[in-house]
């Protein structure tokens, strides 16, 4: 049968994202032409993501609920005579009101209008440290990396505990090829706040561009252990096994991104490659690559997704007609969830 061979697309920067890597040496025993496949594979259009990302628009990370900081309240001075009065029941303050909406912005993937009400929000209350971070991420996400690294290093400056700042911090700086800087935060990270999933993905995006299969192995399953419930962290853990060829696994972390994430339009183009490339007949793809695109269109609209479903839905068609009257029964069997437990070649192990 005659394979259509996919393989990820660059995509735009945002938050946990593969970017290329020149002179990537697999020290872990794994051949050139595997290397090769890494350094091909691991291209994406960065963070957030993860992010994290590929082919696809970012598939961004779920954003954390925004933690409101108390601020403090300027006190009037006392008069002459003062009169006693009813106690004012507190109104919610404007500053609130603007930083949960610019949230739920961040959250949809509205980054420009995201970014814009965490500015009003820094502008009433220039000392509230997650605002900076939420500003940053929305600069991150739309490929502005020094914005958000300013941002983020502003946040730490105003919180040094907040554990998050240096997650992002960390996803920043790999964008800006500062990958010291980068595994350094990824660690403060981890030491503040080890359920948090994001700097283990960093670690693993760094080991997998040094060609370390089996540390980079770690982080993203360390990922996955801390945030089980999570759609991006098994997509980031499958489009890692897709780099090095473990298909049935990356297929199997896929499904459950998925399963997680359904909105997650990326997840289903990825799957959809995957399938194509592990040698599976190719309509077995269509239905991911149709599910990709349409989701592609919801707001904010996800146009590399689109583009590229578009494409592989055209190749698809066209090895069907190729085949003509000799195409086979489809095969639908092959990818039942028993079938994707086990990659048809065992994963590299270091000497």
């Amino acid at each position: 049968m005659q394979r259509v061979v996919a393989s990820f697309p660059t995509r735009q920067t945002i938050a946990f994202v593969w970017e290329p890597k020149d002179n990537i040496c697999m020290s872990t025993g794994v051949d050139a032409q595997r290397a090769s496949r890494v350094a091909r594979g691991l291209i994406a259009f960065s963070m957030c993501g993860i992010l994290l990302a590929a082919c696809s628009g970012p598939a961004p990370i779920a954003t954390p609920s925004p933690t409101v900081e108390p601020t403090s309240t300027a006190v009037p001075e006392a008069t002459a005579m003062p009169e006693p009065t009813p106690t004012p029941v507190p109104n919610v303050t404007d500053s609130v009101q603007h930083y949960a909406h610019a949230y739920a912005l961040l959250s949809r993937g509205e980054w420009v209008d995201a970014e814009r009400r965490f500015t009003v929000v820094i502008e009433l209350e220039p000392n509230f440290a997650r605002a900076w971070d939420g500003r940053g991420q929305a600069r991150l996400n739309k490929g502005d990396g020094a914005g958000a690294l300013a941002d983020f290093d502003k946040a730490i400056e105003l919180k040094p505990e907040l554990a998050k700042a240096y997650g992002n911090r960390a996803s920043a700086r790999y964008v800006l090829d500062d990958t010291k800087g980068a595994e350094a935060d990824s660690h403060k990270a981890i030491k503040l706040d080890p359920t948090d999933p994001r700097p283990y993905i960093v670690l693993g995006r760094l080991a997998a561009d040094a060609g370390l299969v089996v540390v980079a192995t770690k982080h993203f399953d360390d990922a996955v252990r801390v945030a089980p419930d999570r759609g991006d962290v098994y997509w980031w853990r499958g489009r890692f096994r897709y780099a090095i060829e473990e298909y049935r696994l990356a297929l199997a972390d896929l499904s459950v991104a998925i399963e997680l994430a359904p909105s997650l339009a990326a997840a289903y183009l990825d799957r959809a490659r995957t399938i194509l490339d592990a040698g599976f007949d190719p309509r077995l793809a269509r239905p991911d690559v149709e599910e990709a695109r349409e989701r592609s269109k919801i707001e904010p609209r996800n146009e590399g997704v689109e583009r590229q479903s578009s494409i592989l839905l055209d190749q698809i068609d066209n090895w069907v007609k190729r085949q003509g009257p000799n195409l086979p029964p489809l095969p639908i069997k092959e990818l039942e969830p028993g079938a994707l437990v086990a990659p048809k070649q065992p994963p590299a192990k270091a000497p």
